[in-house]
């Protein structure tokens, strides 16, 4: 009980120590820092021509990246109901080995591409962007003649009977 009472004691003497005795300096908006704290130096001032012409320059890049990433997202849904339309053709036909192989791998690849879609923040210039879209159209086209091939196979009949 007494080593209760010590560690109490102790405790509230630290607490009053650090709160009464020794008080931090309080920093409130639009007042002066006294001298002497750190990091208290003063800014350099920009001026005002400088700001302007970068903050266009930076808005340019920021709308046509904007511009290039709805183009992106519209190649994206694309891909996908492409890929939507495949699958659901695909279903029944049968095709030779290599065939239906070199099908699955450039379908794998088109999907890598939808699997873990990067949002706009995550490319750093527009040069990347550009080249993501590059890769959405490129798989898009890519699929083209497997769909053909399907429709074809599809009109002739080759599905098996249930």
């Amino acid at each position: 009980m007494k080593y209760i009472l010590l560690i109490v004691s102790l405790l509230i003497a630290l607490t009053v120590y650090f709160v009464v005795i020794k008080p931090e300096p309080v920093y409130e908006v639009g007042k002066p820092v006294p001298a002497g704290v750190a990091g208290t130096e003063p800014e350099e001032v920009v001026p005002v021509e400088e700001t302007t012409a970068e903050q266009t320059a930076a808005e340019a890049r920021r709308a046509e990246m904007h511009a290039l990433y709805e183009r992106l997202e519209k190649a994206r849904r694309n891909l996908e109901r492409r890929l939507s339309r495949l699958k659901a053709l695909l279903w029944d036909i049968e095709l030779p080995r290599e065939e239906s192989e070199q099908i699955m791998t450039r379908m794998k690849n088109a999907y890598s591409l939808l699997k873990n879609k990067k949002m706009l923040g995550a490319f750093g210039s527009v040069d990347a962007l550009r080249e993501e879209l590059s890769q959405v159209e490129f798989a898009y086209r890519d699929l083209e003649p497997v769909e053909k091939m399907a429709r074809e196979k599809e009109e002739q009949g080759d599905r098996p009977e249930d």
